[in-house]
């Protein structure tokens, strides 16, 4: 009985990112535009939500990195070599943290407060430097965050088969997903700006792509199968056919 647990227990986590993939990507259908419609008009709610957001995936990607890599899997589906070295993920955090900030400055309005030159001519000299320096500098180290979990070392401590392996690997990756939905979404506004439906399907499925491939595959480092690749695919290939619609 122990036995077939066990196994149960490691089986469980190679169909977990197709499972959540498959969840994330009905939600895709069902929410996308209506999201994508809130996030288009900037407000400080959106920029709140956007944080919890972010929290929760550094949060997700600190559980998949807690977890061991299981004994067994295929070693073609592993992620590359150069993946796996400390430059190249912070490199790719780093890009990740750019657009979080970038992100976030729009959701509060910066960039059209940038058009209203007249304000801006009226602002104090302390508070000319909190709207040039201190507030971007602020989202950017807020958004910079990601870069110590994703390059840094975590020491895993959940070993495959053990009861909080398979909850961890479920949470961390919904927790994934649910910010790609987010990032999508926001994506939409612009697919309208470029008003360009190829185009912006290029772009989106570029953008997301380099996002979110790196926490995937930290989960492929731990379990090194094709399916979570290919479901990955598949959802970020009809996120950018519905955003260039």
């Amino acid at each position: 009985m122990q036995v077939a647990t066990q196994s149960k227990n490691s089986i469980l986590p190679v169909f977990l990112p197709v499972a959540v993939d498959a969840v994330t990507l009905v939600m895709v259908l069902a929410w996308l535009t209506t999201l994508a419609h809130r996030l288009a008009a900037p407000s400080g709610g959106n920029a709140l939500l956007l944080a919890g957001l972010y929290l929760a995936f550094c949060m997700g990607v600190y559980l998949i990195r807690k977890l061991h890599p299981a004994a067994s899997g295929d070693g073609r589906w592993a992620p590359p070599v150069w993946f796996m070295t400390q430059r190249a993920r912070g490199a790719l955090a780093a890009l990740f943290g750019l657009g979080m900030m970038t992100t976030i400055a729009f959701q509060l309005g910066f960039f059209e407060a940038l058009q209203n030159t007249a304000a801006l001519s009226q602002l104090e000299e302390g508070s000319t430097a909190a709207f040039y320096v201190f507030a971007p500098s602020a989202w950017l180290g807020f958004s910079m965050l990601y870069i110590l979990l994703l390059a840094f070392r975590v020491t895993p401590t959940v070993a495959p088969g053990r009861p909080r392996y398979t909850p961890a690997a479920l949470i961390g990756l919904l927790l994934i997903n649910g910010m790609l939905l987010f990032a999508a979404a926001q994506a939409y506004t612009l697919a309208a700006w470029l008003n360009n439906g190829l185009l912006a399907g290029l772009i989106s499925v570029v953008v997301l792509g380099i996002s979110f491939l790196p926490p995937r595959l930290i989960y492929q480092s731990r379990q090194p199968r094709l399916p979570g690749l290919l479901s990955f695919g598949v959802l970020l290939v009809v996120t950018a056919v519905l955003l260039a619609q």
